[in-house]
Order: structure tokens, then C-alpha cells, then sequence
């Protein structure tokens, strides 16, 4: 508890790409009226990618024990001194007080690593008419090893604590209710999240044509997730139900916060026909307009529902 905390270096981040297009090419019979003279792209492809190490994972350890100490003064007010506590700042400490095994921690795994992202797609591209195409794919994407905030050291019943054989001789001041009662609380970065990505997405685009275009897209998705967030965010804890060390966190697979099953937009415009020319100053009122528009629509943001009772007894969200 009283040592820096330290992570090994992450220097294999080896992220290739791949894709492969076909334009194939089918004068007649069914595959002709299928794909058309060159009119058909086929596209397949692979990327794995990287995301970054944020700095308010080494900011919070560096702001933890046992690089910082916490001391308290407090100052309540009595009848004796009804302004509180006379001279505060000759209270403060002019030395740091000793390091506490019970003092709270957020420090790092120290196999933490970046985590990664595989993405895949395949998709056939047709020219419906001139100006006109019809794109439709299935895009995958898979997180691993995403970072996660974990309890390494939950509070849980007296049933399921680790106490020392001399427990009974430890002042109680040295004991907490957790698994090791002898430390405190230990929020752990680690890489420990995983999520997945399927997804069938249809576009169709007109080129503009007789002052006329368009672009149409639908996308039928589905995320699952173990945890979507390193922290507290949108109603939804940042540690699992059942602490990590007891299998927890991969209890938690479930809808992402991120899942939107269907989004549909579409963007089209229109040059008003008339006056085109602009001639005069009514052509220069009246004429050059256009229309457009552009509307999405998506479905609604998944609800975590919490009933604020931690129901098992073992530390965690609840």
C-alpha cells in the first residue's frame, strides 16, 4: 500500500488494415441484370485500431495514496466557541502524517495496456440509374480489453472477510468491513471491459439531377457491452453489481448505453424551377432558391433501473 504505483510499457500496438474492392463485370443472363456492365462495387475490409491512454487515469493514482496524504481538521462549532475552531491554520499539519493500509486508493493494474478495436465490414455497392446508388453493408466492430474501474477490495459481510488468525487482538481502529478488513477501499484500473458491434447499414444516394438531390440511410444495430463507461455515467455506476473478484463484471453483459437499434436520416434539397436565370430585380428576388431539409431519427437511450439498495451486501452498484 505504501509503494508507487508502477505499469509496464505497452509497446506491441500492432494495427494493420485490409480491403479488398471487386468491380465485377456481367453482360448477360441473370448476373448481368444483377450486377450490371461495371456497375456493381464489392468491398470487404479488416482494421484494428488502438484507443489512447487519458490522462485522468494516471491523474487520479497520482493524486491517490501513497502519493498524497489526507488529513482533516475539523472546525464544528459550540457554545464555547461558536465560530468554530480559533487559529485553523495552526491546526494544519506542517508534516504529512505516516501512510495508512486503510487510506482509499485508485491506482492501475500494472498490466495495464491500451485497448483495442477490431472492425470488419462487407458491402455491395449497385448504380440503380444514372446518378443514383444504392449502397448496403454489414459493418462488426469488437472492444477488447477496454478500460474499466474495478473494486479489488469491496466491502462485504462478516462471513466473507479475510481476517488475520490475531483478529481479535487488532484494535478495532485498524479493522474495516471489507474483504481484506486490514486495507481500505482499492479502485483498480484495469483492462477488464469488452464490448461488440453488429450492424446492417442501407444508403442510398441521388446525385442531383433536374435541380433534385438526395441521401437516404438506415442503420439496424445492436451493442452489448460489459461495462459502457470507465465512469459513473448516465444513471449507470461505474463498478458492476458483484465486485469484479467474485466474477462480477462479466455478469454485467448487457444493452450498451450506446445502443440505438434503428437511426434513420435523410438529407435531400430541391432548386425551385423557375426564374433561374435571375434576370431583373424580380429574377433577383424570386429566383435562385432552393429547398432543403435534413431530418434523423433514432431510438431512445437505453434506462439502467436502480432501486438504491445494494441487495447481496457486497459492495458495489446498486
Amino acid at each position: 500500500f505504501s509503494n508507487p504505483n508502477r505499469v509496464r510499457g505497452d509497446n506491441n500496438n500492432f494495427s494493420p488494415a485490409v480491403g479488398i474492392a471487386w468491380n465485377p463485370s456481367a453482360e448477360n443472363g441473370i448476373l448481368g441484370r444483377l450486377l450490371g456492365q461495371r456497375k456493381t462495387v464489392i468491398r470487404t475490409g479488416y482494421q484494428m485500431g488502438y484507443d489512447s491512454f487519458f490522462n485522468n487515469i494516471a491523474s487520479n493514482a497520482a493524486a491517490s495514496s501513497p502519493n498524497v496524504t489526507v488529513t482533516q481538521v475539523f472546525g464544528a462549532p459550540t457554545a464555547a466557541s461558536p465560530r468554530g475552531l480559533a487559529n485553523l491554520s495552526a491546526q494544519l499539519p506542517t508534516s504529512p502524517r505516516s501512510f495508512n493500509p486503510l487510506d482509499g486508493q485508485t491506482l492501475i493494474d500494472k498490466n495495464l495496456v491500451n485497448p483495442y478495436m477490431q472492425r470488419w465490414s462487407f458491402g455491395i455497392q449497385r448504380e440503380l440509374a444514372p446518378g443514383t446508388v444504392l449502397d448496403v453493408s454489414y459493418v462488426g466492430s469488437k472492444g477488447t480489453k477496454l478500460f474499466a474501474t474495478e473494486s479489488f477490495n469491496p466491502l462485504v459481510p462478516a462471513s466473507m472477510r479475510i481476517n488475520p488468525p490475531n483478529v481479535s487482538s487488532i484494535p478495532a481502529n485498524r479493522l474495516v468491513g471489507r474483504y481484506d478488513p486490514l486495507q481500505g477501499a482499492r479502485s483498480i484500473r484495469t483492462n477488464n471491459g469488452s464490448s461488440i458491434y453488429q450492424s446492417l447499414q442501407t444508403f442510398v444516394q441521388k446525385r442531383s439531377s433536374n435541380g433534385l438531390f438526395f441521401s437516404a440511410s438506415h442503420t439496424w444495430s445492436k451493442m452489448i457491452d460489459y461495462g459502457s463507461e470507465i465512469f459513473a455515467f448516465s444513471n449507470a455506476a461505474a463498478f458492476s453489481v458483484v465486485p469484479t473478484i467474485f466474477g462480477g463484471l462479466p455478469r454485467e453483459r448487457g444493452v450498451s448505453l450506446f445502443d440505438r437499434p434503428h437511426r434513420f436520416a435523410l438529407t435531400y434539397g430541391y432548386e425551385l424551377p423557375w426564374m433561374k436565370s435571375q434576370n431583373g430585380a424580380l429574377g433577383r428576388v424570386l429566383g435562385g432558391w432552393m429547398i432543403t431539409g435534413l431530418y434523423v431519427y433514432e431510438t431512445g437511450v437505453p434506462v439502467n433501473i436502480n432501486n438504491g439498495v445494494d441487495a447481496d451486501g457486497i459492495d458495489g452498484a446498486n
